[in-house]
């Protein structure tokens, strides 16, 4: 298994885990503050986007 969809395999693949991509805003870190920055950052620019009556599409990458 590897790519998006790690989590489905198929009976005799070998599961492996993925962990979260390099940020250069949080060199040698716990990537919790990583994600919570990501989901602060999506929701900020859903909420700017909602309110100029944008596209939010563009938001569900």
């Amino acid at each position: 298994c590897s790519g998006i969809n790690a989590w489905v395999c198929t009976p005799g693949q070998q599961h492996l885990p993925m962990t979260a991509p390099f940020d250069s805003r949080f060199p040698n870190r716990n990537q919790t503050k990583n994600c919570w920055q990501n989901y602060v950052d999506f929701h900020r620019f859903q909420k700017a986007m909602t309110t100029k009556e944008g596209n939010v599409s563009v938001c569900e990458w």
